[in-house]
């Protein structure tokens, strides 16, 4: 299994809402069409990071009892989501990129 496989969930149809398929694989990167990712920044004031943007309205907890949250990140024409808390955003953002040679 190749490394970026093991960072992104399996091709899914990305016009389903990815919130739904992020319950069922959270702790992958999972695809999402540009209208949905337009839709997560202006639906309430984004939390800017380094490398994207999260939902500002908290999802849940992790293991940590930290808030998660979604965090969106373009790469290149594509975008993706994740569940997470606001301090591995940065760092999970530019994994993803490096892993897409962006």
């Amino acid at each position: 299994m190749s490394k970026l496989i093991e960072l992104i969930a399996e091709c899914e149809d990305i016009t389903v809402w990815p919130f739904k398929r992020a319950d069922e694989a959270p702790t992958l990167w999972h695809e999402m069409t540009e209208k949905d990712w337009w839709y997560c920044l202006e639906v309430l004031p984004p939390i800017y990071f380094a490398g994207g943007f999260a939902v500002s309205e908290a999802y849940g907890n992790d293991e940590q009892g930290r808030a998660t949250y979604w965090c969106c990140v373009q790469v290149g024409s594509r975008y993706f989501g994740k569940h997470m808390a606001v301090a591995e955003m940065p760092a999970a953002a530019r994994e993803l990129r490096d892993r897409m040679g962006q």
